[in-house]
């Protein structure tokens, strides 16, 4: 078994707060090209589910932060309407995150290098639709609802369209991404 990530143990232990409450003991590195492959291999993946921001490794220097993903890689219409319920809540939850996100840096508490400048945020999901269900029912227009509300709230999202060409997500996909460039 190989190990995808190495620990650097901190001598002496750093205190972050100044009164010994929380000491950092302590870094794992994660081997960039491990990381970037882990992910790639989330894309394949075929369910319904929704993962948050990911810090990814780009090199050993540099690192990058992965936008909140949704992925429609299923059937909607074979589900059962709790996990349709359970997917449209964590859908709502990213939506917070990433609205959470474009607040100013002084309102969340994050701990940031002395010169480091705040930029604006260009809420962003990604949506990745493999879904190729022939009809669209109740519980894929709920889905469907939900997508349409965060291009209406402003976020913006970026599909990775992964249909057959005679799906009907296919067309409510490409209908999606023509309303977002109208938004613009």
């Amino acid at each position: 078994m190989t190990t995808i990530s190495n620990f650097e143990p901190f001598n002496p232990k750093i205190d972050l707060t100044g009164n010994g409450s929380v000491f950092v003991t302590g870094v794992y590195h994660i081997k960039p090209d491990e990381a970037a492959a882990a992910e790639l291999k989330q894309y394949d993946i075929r369910d319904l589910f929704v993962k948050s921001f990911r810090i990814l490794p780009v090199t050993n220097n540099n690192i990058t932060v992965v936008n909140p993903t949704i992925y429609i890689q299923d059937t909607i219409e074979h589900k059962t309407g709790n996990k349709i319920a359970g997917f449209l809540r964590r859908i709502d939850q990213i939506v917070a995150d990433v609205n959470e996100m474009k607040k100013p840096l002084h309102s969340t508490g994050h701990v940031v290098p002395n010169n480091w400048r705040e930029k604006s945020y260009q809420p962003t999901i990604t949506v990745s639709v493999k879904c190729n269900d022939m009809s669209l029912g109740d519980k894929s227009h709920k889905v469907i609802s939900k997508l349409d509300s965060m291009i209406k709230s402003g976020i913006k999202i970026e599909f990775l369209n992964k249909c057959t060409e005679n799906s009907p997500w296919n067309q409510i996909v490409q209908s999606m991404i023509s309303q977002q460039h109208e938004r613009q």
